[in-house]
């Protein structure tokens, strides 16, 4: 089983492209797929949902209808220190840390916190924990991978391109002498 954190801002450009609905939450839904959509406890992250697509009642509707379905298909997690008043995009990074894939899917990168993002498409959620934010395009790729295995290899791409990128960060940050070689291979 993978695990999906997904961002409102999903939900509310679902009216925008069919490929959301049919190819992102649909796929959620598929009864043996090894793909799951990670939710917390609280409640929180569903509250912002319905949030999201009030205003749109195609789509208000769509997800009532198929709501029974879809929760059964969510994960729910108790998510340490979440502050329910925080702003949004905190609650879905909060949640997404938690998981063991840390995966969050947004609509689109340019839409997002960019400026919490590191190379690679990767937020450090405090500064610790790396999550790989993928767009709706990446997403559906990745979803459409309906075997474990195939899916697995996916994500293994993304975790060492995210270990290329910490590792960079962290030869950036040690001493270095005058003649620019890191003082610990001397």
């Amino acid at each position: 089983m993978i695990c999906y954190t997904l961002s409102d801002c999903v939900l509310k450009n679902m009216d925008k492209e069919d490929e959301i609905i049919h190819d992102i939450v649909m796929i959620l839904l598929i009864k043996n797929n090894p793909h799951k959509l990670v939710v917390d406890k609280t409640g929180k992250i569903i509250e912002i949902y319905k949030e999201a697509i009030k205003d749109n009642l195609a789509v208000f509707h769509l997800l009532q209808i198929i709501g029974d379905a879809l929760h059964k298909k969510l994960v729910s997690i108790e998510v340490n220190d979440m502050e329910t008043t925080a702003p949004k995009e905190e609650i879905f990074l909060s949640v997404c840390s938690q998981t063991a894939d840390k995966i969050l899917i947004v609509y689109d990168h340019n839409g997002w916190t960019r400026d919490k993002y590191y190379p690679k498409r990767v937020i450090l959620h405090n500064k610790i924990t790396p999550i790989k934010v993928l767009d709706r395009e990446e997403a559906i790729k990745l979803l459409s991978l309906t075997d474990d295995k195939e899916a697995r290899k996916e994500i293994a791409t993304y975790e060492k391109e995210l270990s290329a990128a910490l590792k960079n960060k962290e030869n950036k940050k040690k001493p270095t002498n005058n003649n620019g070689a890191n003082y610990d291979k001397m």
